[in-house]
């Protein structure tokens, strides 16, 4: 009798610590709703984005769950993001790729603190790592390291299973997990 009254009240215990989760979850929810934070933004992706992304994502042939996760890894939705080296913006671009991005997008006036050329840009950009490297890791490579880092690499053999920087290869790694994720949950 002891070992069931004991199950029962471990259940009662488990259910009790479940609707204290639940009720803990929905309060935070209903925080974020309050002040104007909608949950998809605090816990994964900002959606607010959503038609800049797809029209950058149509326009350039790059498929938008990569750029959400360029994103999400660059600047985890800050468009007000500078890096230590000076990149900007949500996809933290370098002002030598924002001119050149310019010169072949036929933009007179960079603006990277500015979230629709900002996502344009780094949307052009990819397409151009794209049509350069022709495989994804090292489009995303290329786009921490720089294209010539990831062209020498592949030059001297390097195989993209193995990155030799440290930085790049955390970097990958979250790029990719990043597009899985948004791929699977809000496609």
């Amino acid at each position: 009798h002891s070992t069931s009254r004991r199950q029962r009240q471990m259940c009662i215990r488990d259910s009790t610590k479940s609707k204290k989760t639940a009720a803990i979850f929905i309060l935070i929810v209903a925080v974020l709703c309050l002040i104007g934070l909608s949950w998809q933004r605090f816990f994964w992706f900002d959606l607010s984005l959503k038609e800049t992304v797809s029209a950058a994502g149509d326009r350039y042939g790059v498929d938008e769950s990569l750029i959400f996760a360029v994103i999400k890894a660059e600047s985890n939705f800050n468009e007000r993001a500078v890096s230590p080296k000076g990149a900007r913006g949500l996809m933290q671009i370098m002002p030598s790729t924002a001119l050149f991005a310019a010169e072949n997008m036929g933009i007179e006036e960079i603006m990277l603190g500015d979230a629709g050329q900002n996502i344009n840009m780094g949307a052009w950009y990819l397409a151009y790592l794209a049509e350069k490297f022709g495989d994804e890791r090292a489009v995303i490579a290329a786009y921490n390291a720089g294209e010539n880092t990831v062209s020498g690499w592949l030059a001297r053999g390097a195989m993209l299973d193995d990155i030799p920087y440290a930085e790049t290869k955390n970097y990958v790694g979250r790029v990719e997990f990043f597009k899985k994720v948004y791929a699977a949950l809000y496609k």
